[in-house]
């Protein structure tokens, strides 16, 4: 489930998303008339930007909606440099206002609003060892941190600027 804009409530499926409406009727999308395809069609994860843009992340990517109907997919194995995600499959999304946090199973990418552009996150150790690729789940707390579940375990960014600034 997500929240979109104007308090519209999304229903994930595993064939495109639900709008219900204010009536007893709902509207279904499918993925594939976003994409052009049969693929992306999984979605496991819904989040909004300030915009009112839909960033629908799941087996095969990220699909940006804008609010007037186009879309955007993003993939790691299509699409021009900068332009990538460095794993297909999109475990979660955090919106901070300025950017989309995307995790995968490739790691941490964020995509910046003005420019469309995405950028992966290296989160390493002093000693210049990654932390973990497999990430699942982020949150940031009132003090702008970055909390990130992955597959070794609970990662805190304490420093989101420093972070974005490499």
């Amino acid at each position: 489930l997500a929240r979109g804009a104007g308090d519209n409530i999304f229903i994930c499926t595993d064939y495109g998303m639900a709008m219900p409406r204010l009536s007893s009727h709902s509207v279904f999308t499918s993925i594939a008339s976003v994409t052009g395809s049969k693929g992306g069609l999984n979605v496991r994860v819904m989040a909004s930007d300030p915009r009112g843009r839909l960033y629908m992340g799941g087996m095969d990517g990220l699909v940006v909606r804008d609010v007037d109907g186009r879309a955007r997919w993003y993939r790691s194995d299509s699409g021009a440099p900068g332009r990538r995600l460095s794993h297909n499959k999109v475990r979660d999304l955090l919106d901070d206002g300025t950017g989309m946090f995307i995790v995968s199973d490739g790691g941490l990418d964020r995509l910046d609003y003005s420019t469309g552009d995405i950028r992966h996150l290296d989160i390493m150790d002093p000693s210049g060892k990654y932390y973990s690729t497999w990430m699942y789940s982020l949150a940031e707390d009132s003090s702008g941190r970055l909390w990130i579940g992955t597959y070794n375990g609970l990662l805190l960014v304490s420093d989101k600027a420093r972070l974005l600034s490499r």
